[in-house]
C-alpha cells in the first residue's frame, strides 16, 4: 500500500445528494464539466487526497510552484457546491489536474470514495469522454441508479455503450463505488477526436442541466462552445498556413492527379 493522505479543509454545510466526478481524459470532457459546474454553481473545498501515485504532467514526481512562490502537491480535490439543487441539496464535485499512475488508480479512487461515503453520499455520477466521429455530439449513459438514469434519458442521453472500457481514474472511481455498494451512473460525451473539445463537455452539461435541474444558463454554455470553436478554427488555420509555407513551389498546381 502506497503513501497517501487525506487533508480536510472544511465540513459540508447541509445534506449532499450526489457526487459528480470528472478527471483529465479523452477530449478533457470530465475535467471540463466539473470545472464548469464549479464556476457556475460556486464551490467550497472540503478535502484533498494526496498520494505518491499522483505525479505531475509527464509522470514526474514534484510540486507545482505558483507565481507567489507557494507550491502544491498534485491531488484529487473534493468540493461542495455553494448553491443547493432542488431535491438534491448540495453536490460534491470531484476532480484533479492529473491522473494517478496505472497501478495506483484503484487505491486513490478507493480513498476518495471512502471519504465521500463518510459524508453520507450514496449516489455518484462519473463524467467521461469518448472519441468517435460517427457518434460525435451524443451523450451516452449507463449505471445502477435508475432514477438519475431515467432523468438523463428523458433529457437526450442515450443508453448505449460503444466503448469497450473506461480507463484511468474515472474507471477506477466507478469500480470503487460499485465495490462499496454506491449507486452510480456513467455519462460520456462523444467528441470527434481525443483532443480537448468543449463541445462534447457542453453536450453533457445540457443533459445534466435538464436532468438534475441545475439552473445553468444555456446561453453561457453556448457562449463557451462558440469561444472554443473560434479558438479551434484559429489554431487549425494557423497550422494550415504553416504547412502551406513549407510546401515546395508549384506543388499546388501539381496536385490535381494521383500518382
Amino acid at each position: 500500500m502506497g503513501w497517501r493522505r487525506l487533508i480536510e479543509s472544511g465540513r459540508p454545510g447541509g445534506p449532499i445528494g450526489v457526487a459528480i466526478a470528472g478527471f483529465p481524459g479523452v477530449a478533457n470532457v470530465g475535467a471540463g464539466v466539473v470545472s464548469y459546474l464549479s464556476e457556475e454553481l460556486g464551490s467550497k473545498l472540503l478535502a484533498r487526497v494526496y498520494s505518491e501515485y499522483l505525479f505531475l504532467p509527464g509522470n514526474v514526481a514534484g510540486v507545482s510552484v505558483s507565481e507567489s512562490g507557494g507550491f502544491e502537491l498534485p491531488a484529487v480535490q473534493i468540493s461542495q457546491t455553494e448553491r443547493e439543487i432542488e431535491g438534491l441539496g448540495r453536490m460534491l464535485l470531484i476532480s484533479s489536474q492529473v491522473q494517478p499512475v496505472p497501478w495506483g488508480q484503484l487505491e486513490v479512487a478507493s480513498e476518495v470514495i471512502k471519504y465521500v461515503a463518510s459524508l453520507g453520499v450514496r449516489r455518484l455520477i462519473v463524467i467521461t469522454g469518448y472519441a468517435d466521429p460517427e457518434l460525435m455530439g451524443k451523450v451516452l449513459t449507463f449505471g445502477s441508479d435508475r432514477d438519475i438514469l431515467e432523468r438523463l434519458l428523458k433529457c437526450g442521453a442515450v443508453e448505449q455503450m460503444p466503448m469497450k472500457s473506461i480507463v484511468g481514474l474515472a474507471g477506477a472511481t466507478l469500480a470503487a463505488a460499485k465495490l462499496r455498494g454506491m449507486d452510480f451512473v456513467s455519462i460520456t460525451g462523444v467528441s470527434e477526436t481525443s483532443a480537448p473539445d468543449f463541445r462534447a463537455a457542453g453536450a453533457v452539461l445540457k443533459v445534466l442541466n435538464g436532468a438534475l435541474g441545475l439552473g445553468l444558463s444555456l446561453e453561457s454554455i453556448e457562449r463557451r462552445v462558440r469561444e472554443f470553436e473560434e479558438i479551434r478554427q484559429t489554431i487549425l488555420r494557423q497550422l494550415q498556413e504553416q504547412i502551406s509555407s513549407l510546401s515546395p513551389p508549384g506543388s499546388e498546381e501539381a496536385g490535381g492527379y494521383v500518382g
